[in-house]
């Protein structure tokens, strides 16, 4: 019924998969960590001579602070136009409301109109059967 698979079937892919990830995505890794940690002990090496570290501090507080700058643009020019959305959008609103509320009333006459017109041929005639019985069945 079932075809038993060999177990070299299976471990083939993963066997591909674990070189895959080993060449494309550890070894990558690995390399540049290594090559920024040997680019700090250069710096460092370079200017513990000097014995002057505030220009380099000043630097990395630079490259820290930017990036976090541009992200809270993003989020303010975000908000902003949130705000702007919301003035537009609670703007229309009340004149949406009074077109929809026109609407509904406009339809609930028609329905009351032809819902009458509708139930005025079976009222008109239990009227009239209603009248007659009470002619001949006065007392």
């Amino acid at each position: 019924m079932y075809k038993q698979t060999s177990s070299n079937a299976i471990t083939q892919p993963v066997a591909k998969h674990r070189r895959q990830s080993a060449w494309q995505i550890l070894i990558p890794f690995l390399f540049v960590a290594a090559a920024i940690t040997v680019l700090m002990v250069l710096v460092l090496v370079g200017t513990s001579a000097s014995g002057n570290l505030d220009h380099l501090t000043s630097i990395s507080i630079l490259w820290l602070a930017i990036p976090a700058l541009f992200i809270a643009l993003a989020v303010l020019a975000f908000l902003i136009m949130n705000i702007f959305l919301i003035a537009k959008i609670t703007r229309m609103v009340p004149l949406a409301g009074l077109k929809v509320s026109t609407i509904v009333y406009q339809a609930a006459i028609l329905i009351h109109k032809a819902a009458d017109s509708a139930a005025a041929p079976s009222i008109k005639i239990k009227e009239t059967m209603a009248g007659v019985r009470a002619i001949f069945h006065r007392n």
